[in-house]
């Protein structure tokens, strides 16, 4: 269901579904949940990234057409030059360009957005290497959290911040999961107060994270769209991505648009 949800959801599903095939391999049960694996890859995922694909090469090889009728007189012609298109773009688009110093670079970027994430990201990693070291055995939740690690590293991609939410959110849980077991010496009889410290823990996480000014759409945002909303050409000029989408659902009578390839992005008219 990760994998078929969004691209988002990769960080953590791609990891999940590598784990859970080494340790039917070392388990010797491949054969055993053969169908299951095989059912979860051909009919959802692969399904809903055809889909997915479809939709994005649509978009983009075909900008210009963006209609039913164009899209059902021409279904079985374009169908797969547009799921080919659409892959790439997903996956190798320039939006999230492969580079060696990517790690340093989402490094950075989330020392200068949301330091928090950093935080969390390194008890993770601490706490699920000092339980392989102390027990020196695989230990699948341990492991796991290594493995998101390792993939967001081989990747080579500093993908958008919006990403981190997932893996951050599945952390942080495993952190409170790793607290309360030590603290509880797997003793979970008291579940009121192991349901207490992990809410506490929720709401530190929680309280800890403030939303940045640049982000929210401010008066001066607002006072430049309410200055070119009567001149689409020049609000074509001074306006970015996000202010003509503003434009657009907040005044949806000011101008038209349509989606143009060569600039990627709302043409206003």
């Amino acid at each position: 269901m990760q994998l078929a949800h969004s691209l988002l959801t990769i960080y953590i599903a791609i990891p999940i579904l590598l784990m859970m095939f080494f340790h039917h391999f070392r388990k010797k049960e491949i054969s055993k949940y053969f169908l299951n694996y095989l059912f979860i890859l051909i009919i959802p995922t692969i399904s809903a990234y055809m889909v997915y694909s479809f939709i994005e090469g649509f978009v983009w090889l075909h900008n210009a057409n963006l209609n039913f009728k164009f899209l059902t007189e021409n279904f079985f012609s374009i169908f797969f030059d547009c799921v080919f298109g659409g892959l790439k773009f997903i996956f190798l688009s320039d939006y999230t360009p492969s580079q060696a110093n990517s790690l340093s670079a989402v490094i950075n970027q989330l020392f200068d957005k949301e330091p928090i994430f950093i935080i969390v990201y390194f008890l993770s990693l601490f706490f699920a290497l000092f339980n392989i070291l102390k027990y020196k055995k695989f230990l699948f939740l341990d492991a796991l959290i290594i493995c998101i690690f390792v993939f967001f590293i081989i990747l080579f991609k500093q993908p958008p911040l919006r990403v981190h939410i997932g893996p951050v959110i599945f952390c942080a849980f495993y952190i409170i999961n790793h607290i309360n077991i030590n603290f509880y010496k797997y003793n979970f009889e008291n579940k009121l107060s192991y349901i207490a410290s992990s809410i506490i823990i929720c709401l530190v996480l929680i309280s800890s994270v403030e939303p940045k000014k640049e982000w929210q759409q401010l008066k001066e945002q607002v006072l430049k769209i309410n200055k070119y909303k009567d001149n689409c050409s020049l609000a074509n000029e001074k306006l970015n991505s996000s202010d003509k989408w503003i434009l657009i659902n907040y005044f949806p009578e000011a101008c038209k648009h349509r989606y143009d390839g060569n600039i990627q992005d709302n043409f206003l008219y």
